[in-house]
Order: C-alpha cells, then sequence, then structure tokens
C-alpha cells in the first residue's frame, strides 16, 4: 500500500534528478553536477547562452563553457586534441578607448625591456607575440612604444 501511494512522488523525484543531475565519470571518480539558469552580460549586454551549452554547478562553484566566455570577451578558442588542451588566445592589454574591432597593431617588449610597435607587413610582424595590441600607431607611441625599424 506505501508503494503503491506514494508511486508518483518516487517517479517524480527519480525524473527530476535525472533531468537536474548530470553525472560525470572517468577511470577513478564520478561526480554529479546540476545544471544551473544562470544569465550572463558583457559589458552591460545580456547574451544568451547558446545551444548546446550548459552551466554546472559542483560544490558550490559554477563551471561555465570556456569557449562561450571566450570568445564573446574577443578571444580565439582551439581545442588541442592531441594534448586534451583548450587553448585561448587574446589580444591583450587593449589600452581604454580603443574599440577599433580587431586591433593589428602589436606591442612587444624587447628582452632589453624596449618597448617596440609592430604594424601589418613589418619584417617582423609575423613572428611577433603581442603583448599589448593596438588600433593606431599613434596609440602605440602615446603607451611609450617606438615603431619598428625593419
Amino acid at each position: 500500500m506505501f508503494i503503491a501511494r506514494y508511486k508518483q512522488l518516487f517517479a517524480g523525484i527519480l525524473i527530476g534528478s535525472v533531468i537536474a543531475g548530470v553525472s560525470v565519470a572517468s577511470a577513478d571518480q564520478s561526480i554529479t553536477a546540476y545544471l544551473s539558469p544562470i544569465k550572463f552580460t558583457f559589458d552591460g549586454k545580456t547574451k544568451a547562452l547558446p545551444e548546446g551549452y550548459a552551466v554546472l554547478t559542483y560544490k558550490d562553484r559554477t563551471y561555465v563553457p570556456a569557449r562561450f566566455v571566450a570568445e564573446e570577451l574577443g578571444a580565439k578558442v582551439d581545442w588541442i586534441n592531441s594534448t586534451q588542451t583548450v587553448a585561448i588566445t587574446t589580444t591583450t592589454g587593449l589600452p581604454s578607448g580603443q574599440n577599433c574591432g580587431t586591433p593589428a597593431i602589436k606591442g612587444n617588449i624587447s628582452s632589453s625591456g624596449e618597448k617596440i610597435f609592430h604594424v601589418p607587413g613589418g619584417q617582423y610582424y609575423e613572428v611577433t607575440i603581442a603583448e599589448e595590441m593596438f588600433c593606431t600607431p599613434e596609440a602605440a607611441l602615446a603607451a611609450g612604444y617606438r615603431a619598428s625599424l625593419r
């Protein structure tokens, strides 16, 4: 009688647990995380999470999709399967007030500490790893960089 009376309640609890909980298992451990209906805002603008993405809560921590967040912040995201690595590439240090879309001028600090900027087409542009990005040569000069001599 007890089981018959509460059969729907038990079924509802079981189904609710399956819907709300996400179990992840590996060779030596398993965890239970919960889907979290959170909102994202970037520079004050609300962005919906794309189809197929989920936010999880586990042990009082919220885990968000790295690709979604990084791309919304203007970074490039790659998955390197051979090393199981998420590679996020940013254009770091864009000075405030620069809003030109995709800055193309690379600012780099040499091993001797000298600040040098490189423009597209310059001899070392392709091999330079940017420490700061600028929209104009004037912005790079204002930040204390000098133009590359090559």
